[in-house]
């Protein structure tokens, strides 16, 4: 029984990793992250749509179509493992880093860190592969500009 149920998740997992492209990705970890503190509002969400519009993606989806996929994609998972893995796959440490400088920026928009925002963003940090000095530092940066 268990090797069947192991099977129909690798199986679901594979295909949404191919159904899912970098920009996808990056805007479903945006809305995750805004979603942290469950209070996912105007603000955060118009601070995305910023940030995805800035960003130079290989799809022909606009920001607008990004955030509204990114939002349904949040509401079907279950955590943010699956967007990170697309993210690792793909990223160097350079988007990595403005990944992680995007998500501070989404974490802050609202003026409140709260300390479950602040342990996810460590966990993240983590799983993105970069240093909690280099998170710091992107921290302190992007409070600088708020």
């Amino acid at each position: 029984m268990w090797n069947k149920i192991r099977v129909a998740l690798h199986k679901e997992e594979v295909k949404s990793k191919e159904t899912i492209s970098n920009a996808e990705a990056v805007a479903a970890i945006l809305v995750y992250t805004a979603k942290l503190d469950e209070d996912y509002g105007t603000e955060e969400r118009a601070h995305i749509l910023e940030l995805l519009e800035r960003q130079q993606w290989d799809s022909s989806a606009s920001a607008a179509d990004l955030l509204a996929r990114a939002e349904a994609l949040c509401g079907e998972a279950l955590d943010y493992y699956g967007f990170l893995r697309v993210v690792n796959t793909d990223f160097e440490d350079a988007d990595r880093a403005e990944l992680l400088r995007m998500m501070w920026g989404v974490v802050m928009v609202d003026g409140i860190v709260d300390e479950y925002e602040a342990n996810m963003m460590r966990r993240i940090t983590g799983l993105l592969g970069m240093s909690d000095f280099e998170s710091g530092r992107i921290r302190r940066e992007v409070a600088d500009q708020v």
